[in-house]
């Protein structure tokens, strides 16, 4: 089929590529949080449903790239199989999620760890990260993203609770200064 001839030439860089190529993905969820001491330090627990919504798109590319046929790759995803739940475990060995609780004033209102299916419909979050984010448990939520590309998992595995308690630099120096 020759893509030249047809409506599709006029239709490139108009309508059909803005609103249809390039659509923001949304791989972002919200919870209401508990404490769980079993977490890790840099672990967040996120409903298994939560994360299957947000990494849909994310866990269909990586079995393309894998060798399913994009129908085949998303139909597994659909019916939840044991090759998209590995696909999706792999996804989130690769990315720390970014979670933050409103209102978000600066960066360090911020942090990042990596996720971890649990049963349910509340995000479960270490202890440790009460301080930070001012959360008493009380019907509080979190807003948690998923980076997607490699700067932004770099920046995100930056701010990994372990890294912004155990930074070598002074409290000072992690406060956004006024201006």
């Amino acid at each position: 089929v020759d893509l030249a001839i047809g409506p599709l030439p006029q239709l490139k860089g108009g309508f059909f590529q803005r609103k249809l190529m390039f659509r923001p993905q949304d791989v972002s969820g919200r919870g209401t949080i508990v404490p769980d001491g079993n977490l890790g330090m840099d672990e967040i627990g996120i409903p298994e449903d939560m994360l299957w919504k947000m990494l849909d798109k994310l866990i269909v590319a990586r079995l393309v790239r894998s060798g399913y046929d994009p129908i085949h790759a998303r139909g597994q995803v659909d019916h939840r199989t044991a090759m998209a739940r590995d696909a999706m475990l792999a996804e989130i060995k690769e990315r720390p999620f970014i979670y933050n609780r409103a209102p978000t004033l600066h960066r360090y209102s911020m942090i990042s760890a990596f996720a971890k299916p649990v049963q349910g419909k509340t995000v479960r979050m270490n202890p440790f990260a009460e301080v930070g984010l001012n959360a008493d448990y009380d019907g509080d939520t979190v807003q948690i993203h998923a980076p997607i590309q490699g700067p932004a998992i770099e920046d995100a595995k930056k701010m990994l609770l372990s890294n912004l308690l155990l930074s070598d630099q002074q409290p000072d120096q992690l406060m956004v200064s006024p201006r």
